[in-house]
């Protein structure tokens, strides 16, 4: 690591030494319980973000670009009762310097709450960030440019069991047509081990996802894949609730991938990696380090800076990576249902002495008026 990537390090780190905390993704999150005194309501619902977010990336596993625009999501939202709710509208997304919609989506989603602590959701699934899957094996960058997740989801939310239990179908094919169908099958899962106090708790964390690309109805020659990643840790959570500290995070990861398609195309058909972080929360700022250490590690749906291989260079081959991260966000409601976001992320290559990194602003509205 040079000179320079150690002072751009240190002045991060320094420079906000008052708001120790972590990025916090689920700054980003949508609620999905549903009121039961919301039932017999409509509602027009409007989520929206503008997002301005660079990538610097130097390296040859990955390019660098700039991405401003912004995605929005109308919808009419119907709560018959507690357990049922109806809601369908338009995604749009849009990227300034073209003059055309990117996506243009119509959606639909059902939820049904059977039980008490489980909810299932048919069409438009709650996705992105709220699927709480660390950086390596689910990228952030998706919340910008692949919000919008269909297929059918389980979520299970009691005392000591989060889970989150998904299918998003990205795309669907006829007969004879000339490409793959593509979905993601998920599960992201957090089990309260035990209190030691009010302010010490462990937590088990387990998180799988299984890309495939394939199909038997398409004329596509390609090759059918399938790719499993997997994150396993535990996380100590020490809760201060100060001024400047709410509380901190320690998580040690094991995280995993094969390739388990029929026919091997992959430069590495496994690989695994150590993934160790620690976060610092607070109510507007947070402080996120971790460090990185793989071998012959894939992730297709993942941050490509923590790959071995590169997605558009076949010639690129890093077997070993090993990483260290610092990042800092800040983030504020400014008013009803107006956020404002800013993140700073630094990728030091501990082995090359580079140094990527990103940042950007975000800006989201989410709220809803009662029509009748």
């Amino acid at each position: 690591m040079t000179k320079k990537n150690y002072i751009v390090i240190i002045f991060l780190l320094f420079g906000f030494i008052k708001s120790y905390s972590q990025t916090d993704i689920s700054f980003f999150n949508q609620s999905y319980q549903i009121q039961s005194e919301d039932s017999g309501k409509i509602f027009l619902k409007i989520d929206n973000t503008n997002f301005f977010k660079n990538n610097e990336y130097f390296g040859q596993v990955t390019d660098g670009y700039t991405a401003i625009g912004f995605h929005i999501t109308p919808q009419i939202e119907y709560v018959l009762n507690p357990k049922l709710k109806i809601s369908g509208g338009l995604h749009l997304l849009k990227y300034s310097g073209k003059d055309d919609f990117t996506k243009s989506i119509p959606i639909l989603s059902i939820q049904y709450k059977p039980i008490k602590n489980l909810n299932l959701i048919l069409g438009n699934i709650y996705g992105s960030t709220n699927h709480n899957v660390i950086e390596p094996i689910f990228e952030f960058e998706r919340y910008l440019n692949n919000y919008i997740e269909n297929g059918i989801q389980f979520l299970w939310d009691s005392k000591n069991i989060h889970a989150d239990l998904w299918l998003d179908w990205e795309q669907y094919i006829l007969q004879g047509d000339p490409f793959q169908e593509k979905f993601n099958v998920g599960l992201s899962s957090q089990i309260n081990l035990f209190k030691l106090s009010d302010k010490i708790d462990l937590i088990f964390d387990f998180q799988n996802i299984v890309r495939h690309e394939g199909g038997q109805l398409n004329s596509n020659s390609s090759f059918i894949s399938t790719l499993f990643n997997n994150a396993t840790g535990l996380s100590l959570n020490y809760y201060l609730k100060n001024s400047y500290i709410s509380s901190i995070k320690l998580t040690p990861y094991y995280v995993s991938y094969q390739d388990l398609s029929p026919t091997k195309r992959q430069m590495y058909i496994d690989g695994n990696a150590v993934y160790t972080t620690l976060e610092f929360l607070s109510s507007n700022y947070s402080l996120f380090l971790g460090y990185w250490y793989s071998e012959q590690y894939i992730t297709p749906l993942g941050n490509p800076l923590f790959e071995s291989i590169s997605r558009t260079r076949w010639w690129v081959d890093n077997p070993v990576r090993e990483m260290l991260m610092a990042k800092i966000s800040y983030q504020k409601n400014i008013f009803n249902g107006v956020n404002l976001a800013f993140r700073v992320e630094t990728y030091s290559n501990l082995l090359s002495g580079n140094m990527d990194y990103s940042y950007g602003l975000i800006l989201t509205f989410n709220d809803r008026f009662l029509l009748r």
